[in-house]
């Protein structure tokens, strides 16, 4: 009967002990986070809106795709195939599109690409609400993550997403989230 105490205590004195453990994944985002905390940050300031991203990320201004801007990270190893990037686009709407309606129509449209719906909610924010689509796919043989923001003000959608791979979305999303939380319409 002693031996069989003096057993559960060691195991449940070790069960403590590696549940006090931060996984690798939690190491990861909690260094990335104190990475994000002290880059130094750029601004792409227009008459509609601002968005800020890190200094090391490449800004295009082109309009390649449709897009008003696309950010782009480095590649994070040589085995590395997807950049992480943050891209907009502006879509002008007639009159009597909603949010909650330009969200259902957007929803239906990815289901046709990104069969995997993660996650949707409509946000309040002290920049306004927005409805918010977390979706997963395959794209040119590349498994994607990708988080969209939907905003509308004055008759325009702006559509801002951030991409990352299925792989390393939950790392990488902690700074996508912080640069698609940048995005303020004026």
């Amino acid at each position: 009967m002693k031996k069989l105490i003096t057993i559960i205590g060691i195991s449940v004195f070790i069960i403590t002990l590696n549940a006090c453990k931060k996984t690798d994944a939690e190491k990861t985002v909690s260094d990335v986070n104190n990475v994000i905390e002290e880059k130094d940050w750029e601004k792409l300031d227009k008459s509609e809106y601002t968005i800020q991203y890190p200094k090391d990320w490449t800004l295009d201004i082109s309009g390649t795709g449709g897009t008003v801007f696309m950010m782009t990270s480095k590649l994070d190893s040589d085995t590395d195939q997807v950049t992480q990037n943050v891209n907009g686009v502006i879509e002008n709407l007639p009159e009597n599109i909603d949010l909650d309606a330009y969200a259902k129509a957007g929803l239906d449209q990815i289901k046709t690409v990104y069969p995997t719906i993660l996650e949707k909610e409509k946000v309040k924010s002290e920049n306004g609400d927005f409805y918010k689509v977390i979706f997963s796919g395959q794209q040119d043989g590349m498994k994607l993550k990708l988080e969209q923001h939907y905003r509308i003000k004055n008759n325009k959608a702006y559509v801002i997403t951030f991409t990352s791979s299925i792989e390393d979305f939950d790392k990488d999303k902690v700074i996508g989230e912080k640069i698609l939380s940048s995005f303020n319409l004026k």
